[in-house]
C-alpha cells in the first residue's frame, strides 16, 4: 500500500485550497479528510494588543477557517471528492 504526502501553509487563507488542489492532482478521488492541524500559542498577559491579536488570527486561521474550508472544498467543484458526511 502506498500514499501521498502534499502540504500547504493553513496560516494563509489561501492554504487549504491550495492542499486540495495539491492532493486531486496527485489523486483522482479522495475518500475522506482528517481535520487535525492545530497550534496554540504562548503569548504573555504583557504582550501588545496587536500581538495578541495577531497570535488569534493566527490560531484561529489555522484551527477553525482552515478546517472549515477544507471541509467547504471537498463539496465544491467537478472534482467534489466527498459527495456526503455522516
Amino acid at each position: 500500500m502506498g500514499g501521498w504526502i502534499v502540504q500547504a501553509d493553513l496560516a494563509t487563507q489561501a492554504g487549504p485550497f491550495e492542499l486540495w488542489a495539491k492532493a486531486l492532482s496527485v489523486i483522482d478521488r479522495i475518500h475522506g479528510l482528517v481535520n487535525n492541524a492545530g497550534i496554540r500559542t504562548e503569548i504573555s498577559i504583557d504582550a501588545s494588543a496587536s500581538d495578541c491579536t495577531a497570535a488569534w488570527q493566527r490560531e484561529f486561521q489555522i484551527n477553525l477557517f482552515a478546517a472549515a474550508d477544507l471541509c467547504m472544498t471537498t463539496r465544491q467543484g467537478p472534482a467534489a471528492s466527498i459527495p456526503r458526511w455522516r
